[in-house]
């Protein structure tokens, strides 16, 4: 509960079945170790769970259902082996990264398969191939200082994720089937930042939580994360023949940094539900939302861009970014208003912000500019010949864009459907060069609104 209103779950239901569990004390007195810890392994783990709604403060609607299988295992399912020693385990700690007190957990995890069931009025779709697995070194620490809160730590973490595709039914069919029928679609998540699959050689970072929103109650964060020797994947296609390891457009050897500040989650009253109907009639909305607040700097670095593998021959060059902007993400419960009472609105604000002065250094001891910039570079030979495109800022009103996410049935063919009005008052362009030499200074563009309706089905 925030302020008064209430996010809640309704008739949820769940149950986790193992075959070995095992929980050991082990003394550990050499020189160099933390020491004791406690040890929690198993062999395997499978959780299933489900919710039938999910509601935010007093709303008729609700953000629709969600149902699940996890099953944890001793087979790697990117490589097909099977260990002889447990994948899954956890070795806790006394004493955090900072001082004697909080505690650090040894992490391992291996999930072999999942899958996510998500309902929207009676019409189901499936986010399935769920695979997972990675290691790492989690800290909690209550610090105090120049940093005030609860910390969570994160240090030499290494892993891999993917979801190979969706299925629109109430059930999930066999593997077998699931090859000839599974769809597209899951990348309509990266409007979300989420990649469909990722492969990280390292990730590090920190995020601190206290009490209190932008709004009174709520929580408050910041956090520092940095990904290195990363491979991610857009549009992968890992049924195909000769795709088992995933054929789709991968950024490949990249860094990926990000630092949030004033970072807050709320859950308010919050305006600006925007859409447009059938008839062209434009209307706006107030909605109790959970809604997620932050201005953010970083940067990122993809060492080269493939279409296929990620160890196809050729790219399409490098691409380099560097962001500084606030942003607002709004979570309502029900979609489009005339696709039922289930479903999920998203209303996001980002303002780019003018470039100040204002430096970090980044973990390789780099000082950045905090600005917003892109460049491409077609020939990694010729680090002189690139595209940047650099200084963008908007005003005030930002690029908004209002997000209707529904499961639909459109000529007896249900889909994953995403709604989106995208709009605009002024963006500026600082500059367009070639290598050194500039083309264009200034580019301005003005009040836009784009209306658009997607909605990925099976090919038949």
């Amino acid at each position: 509960v925030d302020d008064g209103i209430r996010l809640g779950l309704a008739n949820f239901f769940g149950q986790a079945k193992s075959s070995g569990i095992t929980l050991d004390f082990i003394q550990q007195r050499t020189v160099g170790s933390r020491g004791d810890y406690a040890l929690l392994s198993y062999s395997d783990l499978n959780w299933t769970a489900g919710v039938e709604d999910i509601y935010i403060g007093n709303a008729t609607t609700s953000l629709g259902q969600l149902f699940g299988t996890l099953n944890f295992s001793n087979t790697d399912n990117f490589t097909g082996l099977t260990s002889a020693t447990n994948l899954n385990n956890i070795k806790l700690y006394p004493g955090g990264a900072q001082g004697n007190a909080g505690f650090t957990a040894d992490i391992n995890w291996n999930l072999e398969s999942g899958n996510i069931r998500y309902g929207d009025d009676g019409s189901y779709i499936w986010l399935t191939g769920l695979a997972s697995k990675g290691s790492g070194i989690a800290t909690l620490d209550m610090v105090q200082g120049n940093e005030n809160g609860l910390k969570l730590g994160f240090e030499d973490f290494s892993g891999s994720y993917r979801f190979k595709g969706l299925y629109t039914s109430e059930t999930l069919p066999s593997e077998a089937t699931l090859k000839i029928k599974r769809q597209g679609g899951i990348e309509l998540l990266y409007a979300l930042g989420i990649y469909q699959a990722m492969d990280f050689g390292g990730m590090e970072g920190s995020i601190i939580f206290t009490g209190g929103g932008t709004v009174g109650t709520g929580i408050s964060f910041e956090s520092d994360v940095v990904f290195t020797n990363t491979n991610a994947g857009l549009l992968v296609d890992y049924d195909s023949p000769g795709c088992s390891d995933g054929c789709g457009l991968w950024a490949t050897n990249m860094t990926l940094e990000s630092h949030i500040r004033n970072g807050s989650i709320d859950v308010q009253n919050k305006g600006g539900f925007k859409s447009l109907d059938a008839n062209g009639n434009f209307n706006e909305t107030t909605k109790e939302a959970i809604v997620l607040r932050t201005t953010a700097h970083g940067h990122s670095e993809m060492g080269a861009v493939k279409i296929g593998k990620t160890g196809s021959a050729g790219s399409l060059g490098l691409v380099s970014t560097s962001d500084y902007k606030t942003t607002m993400i709004s979570i309502a419960t029900g979609g489009d208003p005339a696709r039922g009472n289930q479903g999920i609105s998203i209303n996001m604000k980002e303002k780019y912000l003018a470039a100040d002065g204002s430096t970090y250094t980044d973990a390789n001891g780099v000082v950045r500019n905090k600005t917003n910039t892109i460049r491409w570079t077609p020939n990694s030979g010729k680090v002189n010949n690139y595209l940047e495109l650099g200084g963008m800022t908007t005003d005030n009103y930002g690029f908004k864009n209002n997000l209707n996410i529904d499961v639909v049935t459109v000529n007896n063919v249900t889909g994953f459907s995403v709604n989106a009005l995208t709009e605009l008052k002024q963006v500026n362009l600082g500059y367009i060069n070639v290598g050194a030499n500039p083309i264009v200074q200034d580019a301005y563009l003005y009040n836009v609104r784009l209306n658009s309706n997607i909605v990925a089905t099976p090919l038949n």
